[in-house]
């Protein structure tokens, strides 16, 4: 027990494990994902989504110029069926 806990890797002031150059190594990774891959992916995610829901705002406003339109030629119809009975 003492050949494999005698090591600076297992001692009590070690509890992650973090005193060897290769867990050093692999820990510089990780804290370089979290801080810049993930935020960075986080961000390209909502600037897709934000450019979808603007397409769809863009199909929205073009939805509503046709019923605009056809409202209009409506109230065109309306009122010159009621100009023609004076």
């Amino acid at each position: 027990m003492d050949a494999l806990y005698s090591f600076d890797t297992y001692s009590r002031w070690n509890a992650a494990g973090f005193q060897n150059s290769f867990d050093d190594l692999i820990m510089n990774f990780v804290m370089g994902a979290m801080f810049i891959v993930l935020p960075a992916l986080w961000m390209a995610v909502f600037g897709w989504s934000g450019i979808r829901v603007g397409g769809m705002a863009e199909m929205f406003s073009n939805g509503a110029k046709n019923v605009q339109g056809a409202a209009g030629k409506a109230g065109e119809s309306v009122s010159n069926s009621l100009g023609r009975r004076k």
